[in-house]
């Protein structure tokens, strides 16, 4: 069975057959009707002709000959929520033809702007810091994470809209760069609502093994990634605690979305919402799991990254990981994330994916160069 990780990986024409949830049907067929106008897309019911293409968004598919499109459910700035937007506004067909206008969004209604726009404290940056950063873009390993990575810190508002429309319908966040296979064994640090997840398993196959570790465990998962992980049994791990750099106990504040984080000041609202919650290490979750072989790390950690990079280093001179780490949560991860691992990796290649038209969703991507 094939995977489509995005709708714009469909073919321009042709007959695709969509075997899809009841509460997902509509809308799935107002998308992939809007991005492929020339197809013929129509609901499956039951038969399938010489030709056709049968797409289904399910974990379970009994045609062999199906491909699956795993959907994004709960990523705010992935394809599938967008197009909610859309619709609710102009229509999608419409956004669609006018180069994916956003809903309307201006810059000084957005809280916390110097993360959202850091061009603006870009233009007041130091000689060290711009060579800094000038360093981490000629070691990027393409130009379009060089463009990508100036384009965020540099760029306007509309520059940022436009790089994120750009790549909407076409790549999934933490997937960029990545190569997966039947039976990798992925670290999942950050979990939420579980966006990734289909897709994570998907691509993987049967016989991946995904341990996703969050404080909040799968308090917030969506039922849609609940269903594919049902699907997987026991070879998916739910880790109610927090990754750090040591074990014992972490204070987190909780967000109203039920995300937790450790990016909170007196004043911001979020001092009476705080909690501990068990903490561990990334190398002692590691060992406590005997794991013999780790094929992708991926972090979003809603700020504490910082304290569980140092650790992988050692984990990749060890398991030679792929990894897809968040850097945005503070503005210093931009360059002092991208600059520790670039003097401690050996013979990785690094890239910069970005996944939102605000300053959200940074993916800092290091790939082990045996891996292409």
């Amino acid at each position: 069975m094939d995977t489509i990780i995005a709708p714009a990986h469909l073919p321009n024409e042709g007959c695709i057959r969509v075997d899809v949830s009841e509460d997902m049907r509509g809308h799935l067929l107002t998308v992939l009707r809007a991005l492929k106008p020339k197809a013929d897309i129509q609901a499956f019911d039951g038969t399938v002709m010489p030709g056709d293409l049968l797409v289904t968004t399910e974990p379970e598919c009994e045609a062999d000959s199906a491909s699956i499109l795993p959907v994004p459910v709960g990523d705010p700035w992935g394809w599938w929520e967008w197009s909610k937007r859309a619709v609710e506004g102009p229509g999608l067909k419409k956004a669609l033809a006018e180069a994916l206008p956003l809903p309307v969004c201006a810059e000084g209604t957005m809280f916390g702007a110097e993360l959202h726009f850091p061009g603006l404290q870009m233009n007041k940056a130091s000689t060290a810091l711009e060579q800094r950063i000038e360093w981490i873009c000629r070691n990027l390993a393409d130009t379009e994470s060089r463009r990508c990575f100036e384009t965020v810190l540099f760029g306007g508002f509309e520059e940022l809209r436009q790089h994120y429309h750009q790549r909407l319908f076409d790549c999934p966040q933490y997937t960029d760069h990545v190569r997966f296979s039947d039976g990798d064994v992925i670290i999942n640090g950050g979990v939420h609502e579980g966006a990734e997840i289909p897709l994570f398993l998907a691509l993987g196959g049967p016989d991946t093994s995904l341990h996703n570790i969050d404080p909040g465990g799968y308090k917030c998962l969506s039922d849609y990634a609940g269903r594919w992980l049902s699907s997987w049994g026991d070879q998916s791990q739910e880790c109610a605690f927090a990754l750090s750099d040591k074990p014992g106990r972490k204070e987190l504040a909780v967000c109203d979305d039920g995300q937790m984080s450790s990016r909170f000041e007196k004043g911001d609202g979020l001092t009476d919402k705080l909690k501990f919650f068990p903490a561990l290490s990334l190398e002692g979750y590691v060992k406590s799991r005997n794991l013999e072989k780790i094929d992708f790390i991926k972090l979003d950690l809603e700020g504490d990254e910082e304290t569980v990079v140092p650790s992988l280093p050692d984990l990749a001179n060890r398991f030679r990981p792929q990894m897809a780490i968040s850097i945005y949560h503070k503005i210093s991860h931009f360059w002092d994330i991208p600059k520790f691992l670039m003097d401690r990796l050996e013979n990785y290649r690094f890239h910069v994916g970005h996944y939102s038209s605000q300053g959200y969703e940074t993916i800092l991507y290091a790939i082990p160069e045996e891996r292409g």
